[in-house]
């Protein structure tokens, strides 16, 4: 399947590209039969693996009915295209609407005691999401208000899947996710997202995050260090430390507790996300803004199109020096790995073994996993490639 607008998958039209991930293309899209608008997360790739982990997502956000979570309304395969359909969200992600509004301290509270809502009714169900983040967050105006979504559950953590995530597996995203989360994602609990609501919370009152850095291994370094909450109101600086403290057992216990803290800085006021307040306002202008990227019927222009995971991926990848036999159970692992959510593996052991040539088989074979590419650089003929990144 070519998706570009107007392509047919199985009963709904594309419309237009909303977001593309490792695994997956976000598309807008519409019943042929019944017109009804909906958003279609398309898995292109046939692994099983993947396949696995789509079915997975998709289970789980949809044992989670509440109101600030994006719900999924059905698994579709098509010609060997796998989608979860889920409804077609009319405003922006909250990363989005952060790009041009700075929330007030009663917007900001009133954002997150929504999104910990939806949080608390995942951890109330056994779930860890690992990934909250504002671009994970989907701002939609229905019955006169304005309503928080949590989606993209492709990573969660279930009670009663504890094995899915390889030991010793980094997940999330760099900024955002908790320190022990960097280490063994498999090995969290529910004061991970906590973290990440801390996160979320300096970042909605001040604009900036309270911990930066390019690599892992910098940002590291940084949780050595206090958080930066200089552009953070006095008087809410201590929930902020409790949420972002290093130590999982040193934080907020729960969301019930950080739902009581925002109460107290900020009481509940249904007007503040009100369909006439000055939040809701500023995301009807960004949705009538032409050049606005994101979700939604309202924009008047589809976002900018990136290259289709449907057709290859740039790379440098060396040809293959010759037929690979007798490997299927490593790149059977690598994929795997990889689906749990890891960005960088390392192939360790003796010369002579083949890493070079595994490496290169299992670039070819994943390349459709990523959109951006894929880049070789063999470290001990590092002069020979110009490509420096993995």
């Amino acid at each position: 399947m070519q998706a570009v607008p107007g392509a047919h998958f199985g009963d709904y039209m594309l419309s237009y590209r909303l977001g593309v991930g490792g695994m997956a293309e976000v598309w807008a899209a519409e019943h042929s039969a019944l017109g009804v608008k909906v958003a279609l997360k398309l898995l292109f790739n046939a692994s099983p693996t993947l396949y696995e982990r789509l079915l997975r997502e998709g289970r789980a956000q949809a044992r989670l009915e509440h109101p600030n979570i994006l719900p999924v309304l059905n698994v579709v395969h098509v010609h060997g295209v796998s989608a979860l359909v889920l409804p077609l969200i009319e405003g922006p992600s909250l990363e989005q609407l952060l790009s041009g509004h700075r929330p007030s301290p009663a917007e900001a509270a009133a954002l997150l005691r929504a999104i910990v809502a939806g949080v608390a009714h995942a951890h109330h169900h056994g779930m860890i999401h690992r990934d909250l983040k504002p671009g994970n967050v989907l701002l939609e105006v229905r019955g006169g208000q304005v309503v928080p979504q949590v989606a993209d559950f492709g990573i969660v953590k279930t009670d009663d899947d504890p094995r899915y995530t390889r030991e010793g597996a980094m997940m999330g995203t760099l900024n955002y996710a908790a320190p022990e989360q960097l280490l063994d994602a498999g090995a969290v609990n529910h004061r991970a997202d906590l973290f990440s609501l801390g996160v979320m919370l300096v970042e909605l009152l001040s604009g900036k995050l309270p911990f930066v850095a390019a690599s892992l291994g910098k940002l590291l370094n940084a949780h050595d260090h206090p958080p930066d909450l200089s552009g953070v109101p006095p008087a809410w600086r201590p929930l902020c430390q409790q949420l972002l403290q290093i130590e999982p057992d040193d934080r907020m216990a729960d969301c019930a507790g950080l739902l009581v803290g925002l109460a107290a800085l900020s009481p509940p006021d249904d007007r503040i996300l009100a369909y006439d307040g000055a939040l809701a306002t500023a995301i009807r202008e960004m949705m009538q803004r032409s050049d606005a990227p994101g979700f939604g019927r309202g924009l008047t222009e589809p976002p900018p199109r990136r290259p289709s995971i449907t057709t290859p991926p740039p790379n440098n990848l060396p040809a293959e020096m010759d037929d690979f036999f007798g490997r299927a159970h490593d790149i059977t692992a690598l994929e795997s790995t990889i689906a749990a959510g890891a960005r960088l593996v390392s192939v360790l052991s003796a010369g002579g073994m083949g890493k070079t040539r595994l490496a290169i088989r299992f670039g070819h074979t994943a390349l459709a996993q990523f959109p951006g590419g894929v880049w070789f650089c063999d470290l001990s003929e590092a002069r020979q490639h110009d490509a420096m990144a993995y």
